[in-house]
């Protein structure tokens, strides 16, 4: 079920039994955390089921807390014990899924540097969050040529992988090595891709990004 925004809300699991038994019998059942954090992310349970001639189906309602922190889905499930009648046969119990319904935004900022006549100068790629992601979350990168190439030596190419700690307004950078030179050129353009986010419910804006090198040079 879905999540919500911060008050309790309850989810019902249904326990059907299929047959005939003549007295009847008892099963135990539990709840087991997953990823979901009990108290905290909901509220388990145990107890004790009866079957019977008239009883065939209990249905289980627990409560699931909502609130605003972005997150990956989260679960717990429903064990049963051994059934006190021994032809009786238990199949796994249920999962309950708790679907994370917020998002954040991760914005990849376009920059810009001046070239100079030699040597190397560092662009930087800066990316930030608009909400709290728990846990925090890594992605890959890579420069791409556009106007500004690495077979000219106008760059040096980049790729790998960054973890960002989830915490928003903090802007986390990604480096790039621009090379110098003496040529009168216009100005010149690279892009930063990313990918592979690893958080489901991050969503990224500005990418690619671009890195505009600033020509230094001028004609005589």
């Amino acid at each position: 079920m879905t999540e919500g925004d911060g008050s309790w809300r309850s989810v019902s699991v249904t326990a059907t039994f299929a047959g005939i038994i003549g007295d009847g019998f008892v099963v135990d059942y539990d709840t087991v955390a997953g990823n979901a954090t009990p108290d905290s992310d909901y509220r388990g349970g145990s107890g004790t089921l009866v079957f019977d001639r008239q009883t065939f189906t209990h249905t289980l309602t627990f409560d699931i807390k909502g609130d605003r922190v972005v997150e990956v889905d989260e679960t717990f499930s429903i064990t049963l014990g051994a059934p006190s009648e021994p032809l009786v046969t238990v199949e796994p119990g249920g999962v309950v899924t708790i679907l994370n319904d917020e998002t954040a935004i991760f914005t990849v900022e376009d920059a810009s540097v001046l070239e100079r006549n030699s040597g190397s100068v560092t662009v930087r790629f800066a990316g930030k969050l608009d909400s709290r992601v728990q846990d925090g979350f890594e992605l890959a990168f890579t420069t791409v040529d556009g106007t500004a190439t690495v077979a000219d030596g106008d760059y040096l190419a980049r790729s790998g992988t960054a973890s960002f700690s989830g915490n928003p307004g903090t802007r986390q950078i990604v480096t790039v090595t621009v090379l110098g030179d003496r040529l009168v050129e216009p100005d010149e353009m690279f892009s930063l891709v990313v990918d592979n986010i690893s958080h489901p419910y991050v969503i990224v804006e500005g990418n690619p990004a671009t890195a505009t090198i600033r020509n230094d040079d001028r004609g005589r």
